[in-house]
């Protein structure tokens, strides 16, 4: 079942104003879950906010760290040689509309990049026009 066809059968039901008020009180639970989730993370954490949960990662092997470094230093140089953007490594926290990851390798265009607050511990957008314009996990 789409979202559109659950809307739909929502909407046809006498409990959608329940379903609402439910549905109401989950996102706002979820929401301070995820402000607190930005308050506790440090820059030495490799965490992430999924569908609610804070879900923290375990140091990756080292032929994972080999296999990322070589596509980061190819990409970046590849970037950086046509002044294009920027390329990040795992430690770029994407947050997206529900969603906080840290991909292994994200890139950026330049247009994008720039609007980055140097500050800021996520590069946090909840808009299509500023989302990576590519993002990879590596699995060896």
């Amino acid at each position: 079942m789409t979202s559109a066809e659950a809307i739909q059968e929502l909407l046809a039901s006498p409990e959608f104003p329940n379903a609402v008020a439910q549905l109401s009180t989950i996102l706002e639970v979820e929401k301070q879950r995820r402000e607190r989730f930005y308050d506790e993370i440090t820059p030495s954490m490799k965490a992430e906010f999924i569908n609610g949960e804070v879900i923290v990662h375990s140091p990756v092997a080292l032929k994972h760290l080999e296999v990322s470094r070589n596509i980061m230093r190819m990409l970046d140089a590849y970037v950086a040689g046509k002044a294009i953007g920027q390329v990040f490594p795992e430690k770029a926290l994407i947050a997206l509309t529900r969603n906080d990851y840290e991909p292994d390798i994200s890139y950026f265009t330049r247009e994008k990049a720039d609007r980055f607050k140097a500050v800021s511990i996520k590069i946090g957008f909840a808009y299509k026009d500023s989302l990576p314009n590519l993002s990879t996990v590596v699995t060896v």
